[in-house]
């Protein structure tokens, strides 16, 4: 769930090569603030889903702030998504090596899951560190564990993990465009089949089979992670 902020407040901003520290200067209309990044030396305006509170990770492995709950984000929808609940187990491997660059220990990665009922849908997690055979420890920034008392980590192999997409400029969006919806604590890739009034839209999933409705705001761009390299998607169908 998206948090708000208030003037004054550390943040750290998503911009085209990654996150910036910045403070919040002025809070807009349409949940839009006036950062100030660079030090201060420049002042930007970003969506509030381009925004996170500041946290420093310490060497105990905790970070500071600690993450906060939140209660899920509702929609209006025409058909409604079943509730999920995750259960992972974890056990470490014995044995460690250094992990590859781009999935550095505090590094802000999305991860998928082809566990039913969970698939088409990416989760922004840090990165704790690498435990071997492929696999990565990972702390995720919205899922909690079954008790709601901290942060769910998981085990998760690299080909199930993504660096955290680069920021697109907000834009209108088509019939027939792919594009991922926030839901559930987390990105679902969908197809935008009907464009409604007051810049809302019906978004079709393939995987349950349902539409739901969604503001412009909570909508992003489909872009897929390939060879290195991040690839704006083509225009789907309603059978994505």
């Amino acid at each position: 769930m998206h948090e708000r902020f208030r003037v004054g407040e550390e943040v750290d901003a998503f911009r085209e090569d990654g996150w910036h520290f910045g403070e919040i200067r002025e809070i807009r209309e349409d949940s839009r603030y006036l950062v100030a990044v660079g030090g201060g030396s420049e002042e930007v305006e970003f969506g509030q889903r381009e925004l996170r509170r500041h946290r420093e990770w310490s060497g105990d492995g905790v970070w500071t702030p600690p993450l906060a709950g939140g209660e899920l984000q509702e929609k209006s929808s025409t058909m409604e998504l079943k509730p999920f609940k995750i259960k992972f187990k974890i056990g470490l491997d014995k044995g460690t090596s250094l992990p590859p660059p781009e999935f550095g220990k505090g590094k802000t990665v999305e991860v998928s899951s082809d566990e039913k009922g969970y698939e088409g849908s990416w989760f922004s997690a840090t990165v704790i560190d690498y435990i071997g055979n492929d696999k990565y420890l990972v702390e995720y920034l919205t899922l909690k564990t079954d008790d709601e008392t901290e942060p769910l980590r998981e085990e998760a192999y690299s080909r199930y993990i993504r660096p955290y997409p680069p920021y697109l400029p907000a834009r209108r969006f088509k019939q027939l465009d792919k594009v991922d919806a926030w839901y559930n604590d987390g990105w679902w890739v969908g197809v935008i089949s009907k464009v409604l009034k007051g810049s809302q839209y019906i978004v079709y999933f393939s995987t349950s089979n349902e539409e739901l409705i969604f503001n412009e705001s909570n909508l992003r761009l489909h872009q897929d992670w390939s060879d290195g390299k991040w690839v704006i998607a083509s225009r789907g169908s309603r059978s994505v």
